[in-house]
């Protein structure tokens, strides 16, 4: 479900179509923290970023789709991150 556009904010809905925007929007925002990582390191030369948080199923399928290489490193217990490359 797609997140709730500006023009509807003020616009109660049910609880239900919250739960449904809330649940796709943590897909939606992670791989765009991803993208905006990958494309401010690549502006600045590098092949490569650390991604420090753990990666959602959704985010993990589109990098690999896109052809990124993913490197998962459990760096404390408490949290795991994620190498991303795109240097071949």
């Amino acid at each position: 479900m797609a997140r709730v556009d500006r023009e509807h904010m003020t616009t109660l809905r049910t609880a239900a179509e919250s739960r449904a925007t809330a649940a796709s929007a943590l897909d939606d925002v992670q791989l765009e923290a991803a993208a905006y990582a990958i494309n401010n390191a690549a502006n600045c030369g590098q092949y490569n970023i650390l991604f420090q948080e753990e990666m959602r199923p959704n985010t993990k399928q589109q990098l690999e789709s896109k052809g990124y290489e993913l490197q998962v490193d459990n760096v404390t217990e408490l949290k795991k991150t994620t190498l991303i490359s795109w240097k071949q």
